[in-house]
């Protein structure tokens, strides 16, 4: 298979960072209220089970509580308290996650750029790697910014860290394909939003990546689970990543099928 670059010989001068550091709780709020709060709309991305495994209290109190801005403050009391019981293991994992990333920040982001055939921007400079207590790990596209749970490897946490900074250059690079594309549609719960999850696995698998940290990536587990007339979601889009021209093939061409199967596709 040959591959079109769509990337200029010389390469671009920013290389982002990842810097990190403890999330405090205003930086965990929008996450909390998304997970703990579902939309009924769309059972299959209910989370909380999630936080209620890890902290079975927080379920037991908000069970007790009715109205939404009650929860609210439930929840965040829950958690101001959760960040200073377990500041130690967060510290400690911050050091090592810190460490491990920083033998590979500048290598991953070039590889990145490689199969995803775009430039990191300027505004991508700082990416901002929060250590947190939630045992889930959003992202925030317009600030550049993730939440990674402190219980994680030192190996799981970079993995996942890779797997949240795609997220960053994929949507860049959808955004060049598809101008018209509106920031909405980067989140739940748009069609747009859900490809890019079911990908990761299949991109971050191609050999740029692999050379520089060698794992067995995941996409969202749903659609591990997923199958259309009969045959694995992921498997299909890993043969039109496969057979791709470039990246811009990839996009149009995977964005095609989910959009002919949206019905099945959760």
């Amino acid at each position: 298979m040959t591959l079109k670059s769509e990337l200029p010989k010389s390469r671009g001068k920013v290389i982002p960072q990842a810097e990190w550091r403890i999330a405090q709780i205003d930086d965990m709020l929008s996450a909390l209220d998304f997970f703990l709060n579902p939309n009924a709309e769309n059972p299959g991305w209910n989370w909380s089970k999630h936080i209620y495994q890890t902290y079975p209290e927080l379920e037991e109190r908000l069970r007790r509580l009715s109205g939404t801005a009650a929860r609210r403050k439930a929840e965040r009391a829950f958690f101001e308290e959760v960040l200073v019981v377990e500041h130690a293991g967060l510290e400690k994992s911050l050091e090592q996650y810190r460490r491990e990333w920083g033998k590979l920040n500048d290598g991953i982001m070039r590889a990145l750029e490689e199969v995803v055939q775009t430039k990191w921007s300027e505004k991508d400079r700082k990416i901002s790697a929060l250590v947190s207590p939630l045992p889930l790990c959003p992202r925030y596209l317009d600030s550049r910014t993730f939440l990674i749970n402190y219980r994680f490897s030192p190996s799981g946490a970079v993995a996942t860290s890779i797997h949240e900074i795609l997220h960053f250059i994929y949507f860049k690079k959808w955004k060049e394909i598809f101008p018209e594309a509106k920031r909405e549609e980067f989140d739940s719960p748009h069609l747009v939003w859900k490809l890019s999850e079911m990908v990761p696995s299949i991109v971050l698998g191609d050999p740029c990546v692999q050379a520089v940290f060698k794992c067995d990536f995941k996409s969202h587990e749903i659609y591990h689970h997923t199958t259309i007339d009969g045959r694995p979601l992921l498997s299909r889009l890993q043969e039109i990543f496969d057979e791709r021209t470039d990246f811009a093939d990839f996009l149009k061409k995977s964005w095609k099928f989910v959009n002919e199967n949206k019905e099945d596709i959760p």
